[in-house]
């Protein structure tokens, strides 16, 4: 006979016992086979939603409130877009979506990624969905018209224009049909709505005018069509100026850099010039050369009655933070009188003023006394509009006027230089949306490990089980063993033909594991999508498995279901053949006293340290320390003698004497008993302490900053709303635990530092003592970690919620990200503080001061904290779009998805303890069954089946209940910093019913048959 002979009749004829292994091993590999195919759905089903957002889009350049011209589109082949946020509503009010993104499509946009081209007003599925709409119903969309000038700059006009169009429904688009589109890496589709382009670009007066290109293929080398259109800049009458108004600091200084006699211009609007009691209201200045003093020209003179050497006071307004304006002053002395010339191009063309027919025509967005504009002042706009009545150096100018969008409004040139040719403008660069998006989905958040944590106590528990009922097949055949070992067996052979048996075993339960692998990812999926929902959000999964996935999840569970099969027959088969036919030795205590030492010793270290960590680990320490006092335990049973008092009644006697004989059986297999202990207590802790970091957003202040409300606008407000810390943004990816892709550039906020360091707002977990990458993270007392923000590096300081930080991010305290400023120049961001769960997941602060200096041209607040609302503040600002929700129900959006993680772990574990308390009760009927003979030679001894039933169960009893009880003692440890939260009363008294259960039953069912036909056995 050979050895595969030997070992396929051996698989055949203890088939019945062979059938526990396979399941456990069939189980193992399914839990862990089945972890890494959601992994594999999860990244595939992201991948598909970040190509269903781009199409066939591989790039774009986004320049938001910057416009370049359509016709760039033609000459690089792309599609352009204009892109804005504003509100979509029906007309009757009955529904309103905020934070809408406004799209300006045509036709090359829909050949990007849909089946066929729209025309007309064209919904996305969410956005109809969000507002009830259909094809044929009419919307209304409002948003807020882009400013040549950047809204908080000096001049910029009205602050409260809004557009609003409406439309009739064309077409409701899905995924397919585009409909997903978006820039940003978020796994929530925007509430979208296409508009024509040229419809518009009408309503925003943007005529030929686009603020996104999107691209196909390779990105374009703009640098070939890059013109000063493009950059917003105007040359003409031999100066180069922009319809912003204020020239960026970059392109004037190029541009200044073109010729030696190129001459740099500040004009600017005062309030008054006066001369002793007599005042010019209401003029420009212009600021230019070097000379210093005042000249003015020959109608301000006449108008104040000066002259040269005289000294005129200039009062003009400087624009503070939220648009707070401040009243200054400047004296100079006259040093020239200039003759009076209409010379328009000194003066750019303000918003409010450019336009004007006349003085109480204008709106320049600061407070204009329309009683001091006299019939003279009215004259002299008709005749000379803008024309400077009076002329300063540049240097005096710039530090009255120069402010973060720049310190020219002109530069001009000789007439010989021809200023079109010679600057070289540094066109914005595409963005790899396409890669990014793929980078986002491949590095977002392994579900497979994931998975395989939450079932890690499922997959020990059956390995466990598996390796438990290996040895209950071993020691039923230890006969056997003794045996081939007379007949000249090798012990090494013998011990191999075991193994390749129970590696046999492995194999086939690791065949059926993957085929069940793939049964449990997709019920896993669908927990996903309904039970477990608040751990992922809105997502679709799709069921994908990878080949290489299955090869691995096969290997490992085979790898560890031979591992544990041979650990577990270590020892079993050793021995003389004489002693193989007997019952096997306990083992000897080995480590057992030094494990239990040291862990005493280490929860008492830990427990000192006072924080949540050392409370676990102590309790973790704990854990381990009873499980080695289960083996002395029952060592100590094993050899007890009596169990009561000698004086006891007969009665109390009798029943001592049942629980003595059923304690010592429980000794008597010592390691079955120390398994089943261990794999309840482990069950148990694990379930109690984990149960404890539920969150609950009423209990967690801190969370919300100490604020009452979270409010966003869809535009910006440029004042601040009053009791509340308002709040810049720069839009990016969302950071937060809602989105599974891994944020490449999260939102950033930009906040007065001091604002929430004075209110001690939110908790910090981690702070960086200075700046530097190297230093070690410390945790502060206070909020003064705020502070942070201002100090200077070479790194923009920036602090973040734990979750975006550590999970959105997969950063740590030290750690840079790049973004892109303004101007199209990448610069680090370092991540100096995080905060403890809190409403601002999702984004990254930042200080007010530090994002100007990156984006100036951004304007207004578009986030406040807020404490309270005044009563019709939300309907007044209706047209913003503005939206408040309460913190703590912000909060509580955030903690539902950690409450959905721990909610998997806790039904994982849960399965993991059913497997747990089926090994019992299989260790019960094993028991029974190996001693049928013994509890027949009671029976004929006299004793009743309910005093043998009783005996089985006071053995396995005592098992259930201080398994039950090391692990909820060491998880009281464990979770001591949050036991305001409770503890599961109910969930362990339903782990200990059950337990105890499954003994009745196991002990019931193999008490059943006549015990007295096993004694001819003996």
């Amino acid at each position: 006979m050979t050895r595969t002979t030997f070992i396929a009749r051996s698989l055949r004829f203890y088939w019945r016992t062979h059938l526990g292994v396979l399941a456990g091993v069939a189980v193992a590999c399914a839990i862990l086979t089945g972890a890494l195919v959601v992994g594999d759905s999860v990244r595939f089903s992201l991948r598909r939603l970040a190509l269903a957002r781009l199409g066939r889009v591989t790039h774009a350049l986004a320049t938001g409130d910057r416009f370049f011209r359509e016709k760039l589109a033609d000459e690089t082949g792309g599609a352009p877009l204009l892109l804005a946020r504003g509100t979509v509503s029906l007309p009757d009010g009955s529904a309103r979506v905020n934070g809408a993104q406004i799209a300006g499509v045509d036709r090359r946009f829909w050949r990007l990624g849909a089946t066929r081209e729209f025309d007309g007003i064209v919904l996305n599925e969410r956005l109809a969905a969000r507002l009830g709409a259909k094809i044929g119903d009419t919307v209304v969309v409002r948003l807020e018209p882009p400013s040549w000038v950047p809204r908080d700059a000096p001049l910029s006009g009205k602050t409260d224009a809004t557009v609003a169009f409406r439309g009739r429904v064309g077409a409701v688009v899905g995924d397919e049909d585009f409909g997903r589109f978006s820039l940003q890496a978020n796994q929530v589709p925007p509430s979208t709505v296409f508009v024509p382009l040229a419809l518009l670009q009408t309503e925003l007066k943007r005529e030929g005018q686009a603020n996104v290109l999107l691209t196909d293929g390779a990105a374009p080398d703009l640098s070939r069509y890059w013109t000063l259109a493009d950059a917003e800049l105007v040359f003409s009458n031999h100066q180069l100026t922009t319809p912003r108004v204020f020239l960026d600091p970059a392109i004037a200084q190029t541009a200044l850099a073109l010729s030696p006699d190129a001459a740099g211009v500040l004009t600017y609007f005062v309030n008054e010039i006066r001369l002793g009691n007599r005042t010019t209201p209401y003029s420009f200045v212009a600021a230019t050369g070097h000379e210093e003093g005042i000249a003015i020209n020959t109608w301000l003179a006449d108008d104040l009655g000066a002259k040269v050497g005289d000294e005129l006071t200039l009062r003009y307004y400087v624009i503070g933070e939220q648009r707070t304006l401040r009243e200054e002053s400047a004296s100079f002395r006259v040093r020239q009188i200039l003759p009076t010339t209409k010379d328009e191009s000194w003066t750019p063309s303000f918003p409010g003023l450019a336009d004007a027919d006349n003085c109480r025509d204008w709106e320049p967005g600061i407070p204009i006394h329309l009683d001091r504009i006299r019939p003279k002042d009215e004259e002299y706009w008709k005749r000379y509009r803008g024309t400077p009545k009076a002329f300063v150096s540049l240097a005096a100018g710039q530090k009255l006027w120069a402010n973060r969008f720049g310190n020219l409004t002109a530069v001009r040139f000789p007439a010989t230089v021809n200023v079109e040719e010679k600057l070289k403008l540094e066109p914005p660069a595409f963005a790899p949306v396409r890669a990014l998006a793929l980078r986002a989905s491949e590095e977002s958040q392994d579900f497979g490990q994931l998975f395989i944590g939450f079932s890690f106590f499922l997959i020990v528990a059956a390995l466990l089980l598996t390796a438990m009922l290996f040895v209950f097949n071993l020691q039923q055949r230890r006969a056997e063993a003794g045996l081939l070992r007379a007949l000249g067996f090798e012990p090494r052979l013998v011990r191999r033909l075991a193994l390749a048996e129970g590696g046999t075993l492995a194999l086939l339960g690791t065949i059926l594991g993957v085929i069940a692998g793939t049964a449990y990812a997709n019920l896993a999926l669908l927990g996903l999508q309904t039970v477990w929902r608040g751990a992922v959000g809105v997502m679709r999964f799709c069921y994908h498995a990878e080949a290489a996935t299955l090869v691995i999840g096969a290997v490992s569970s085979l790898t560890a279901a031979v591992v544990a099969i041979g650990w577990a027959q270590r020892g079993q088969l050793r021995g003389a053949p004489v002693e193989l036919w007997g019952e096997q030795r306990q083992s000897k205590r080995g480590l057992v006293p030094a494990i239990v030492i040291v862990s005493l010793l280490g929860a008492g270290a830990l427990l000192p340290l006072g924080n949540a960590g050392a409370f676990f680990g102590a309790g973790a320490c704990l854990l381990v320390a009873g499980i080695g006092f289960s083996d002395g335990l029952l060592r100590r049973l094993e050899t007890a003698g009596r169990f009561c008092e000698p004086n006891a009644s007969p009665a109390t006697a009798r029943r001592a004497g049942l629980h003595a004989l059923g304690f010592r059986n429980a000794a008597r297999r010592r390691g079955r008993s120390l398994t089943v202990v261990s794999v309840l207590a482990s069950g148990v802790f694990l379930l109690v302490a984990v149960n404890a970091f539920r969150q609950d957003p009423l209990q967690n202040v801190a969370g919300t900053g100490g604020f009452a409300w979270y409010a966003e606008t869809t535009t910006p407000l440029y004042e601040g709303l009053p009791d509340g810390v308002p709040m810049r943004v720069r839009d990016g990816d969302d950071a937060s635990c809602l989105n599974l892709n891994r944020a490449q550039q999260p939102r950033l906020l930009g906040v007065n530092p001091e604002e929430l360091a004075k209110r001690g707002a939110f908790l910090f977990v981690g702070q960086v003592s200075g700046l530097s990458a190297n230093e070690k993270p410390a945790i502060p007392t206070t909020a003064s970690a705020w502070e942070l923000l201002n100090q200077r590096d070479d790194a923009v300081p920036a602090i973040g919620d734990e979750a975006t930080v550590k999970w959105a991010l997969g950063r740590k305290i030290g750690d840079t990200l790049t973004y892109t400023d303004e101007h199209g120049r990448a610069f680090q961001l370092r991540i100096v503080g995080m905060l403890a769960n809190s409403i601002l997941q999702g984004s990254l602060v930042i200080s007010e001061r530090n994002f100007l200096k990156k984006f100036p041209s951004s304007s207004g607040y578009r986030v406040f904290l807020m404490n309270t609302i005044p009563e019709g503040l939300a309907r007044t600002l209706e047209d913003k779009g503005f939206e408040a929700v309460a913190a703590q129900q912000r909060l509580a959006e955030f903690m539902e998805v950690e409450n959905a993680y721990i909610g998997i772990f806790q039904a994982l574990g849960g399965l993991g303890l059913l497997l747990g308390s089926i090994g019992l009760a299989i260790v019960v009927l094993r028991n029974v069954m190996e001693r049928r003979s013994e509890l027949a030679v009671m029976q004929a001894l006299g004793f009743e089946r309910r005093k043998l039933r009783w005996l089985v169960l006071s053995e396995h009893w005592l098992l259930v209940l201080l398994g039950v009880a090391l692990g909820t003692g060491a998880a009281l440890v464990a979770v001591w910093p949050q036991r305001a939260r409770g503890v599961p009363v109910m969930t362990l008294a339903a782990l200990a019913g059950g337990g105890l259960l499954w003994c009745w039953l196991a002990a019931r069912t193999a008490l059943r048959g006549p015990l007295l036909p096993a004694l001819r056995n003996e």
